[in-house]
C-alpha cells in the first residue's frame, strides 16, 4: 500500500493525509523526527529514502511506535519514500516535502 504524507514548513502546517484503515499505520510529525504508530506490537524496520533512492535515516525495534529521526532543514523540496516492513507485512508511505 501506499500512503502519502506532506511536509510544508513549518512544522504547523504538515498536511497528512494517510490512508490509516489498511493496515493501521498513523504518522505524526515532529520538529525533528516523524512518529509512526503501528496497528500491533511486533518487529519493525523503518527507513527514509531520498528522490534518489540513498537511505537517509532508518531505525528498527520491537513495538507498536517507532521514531525516525529526521532534520527536516537538510531536507531539499522533493518526494521521498518511507518504508515500513512491521511483523513481515512491508508498507511505503510517499512523503513530499515543499511541494
Amino acid at each position: 500500500p501506499l500512503f502519502e504524507a506532506t511536509y510544508v514548513p513549518p512544522v504547523s502546517s504538515v498536511q497528512k493525509s494517510l490512508a490509516t484503515k489498511k493496515n493501521g499505520i498513523n504518522l505524526v510529525h515532529g520538529a525533528n523526527s516523524l512518529s509512526i504508530n503501528l496497528p500491533f506490537s511486533g518487529n519493525y524496520s523503518i527507513s527514509l529514502f531520498s528522490p534518489a533512492g540513498r537511505v537517509l535515516s532508518a531505525a528498527k525495534g520491537n513495538g507498536t511506535s517507532a521514531i525516525l529521526p529526521i532534520n527536516h532543514l537538510q531536507l531539499k523540496s522533493g518526494v521521498y519514500l518511507v518504508r515500513i516492513i512491521h511483523s513481515g507485512k512491508a508498507s511505503t508511505l510517499r512523503y513530499l516535502k515543499g511541494i
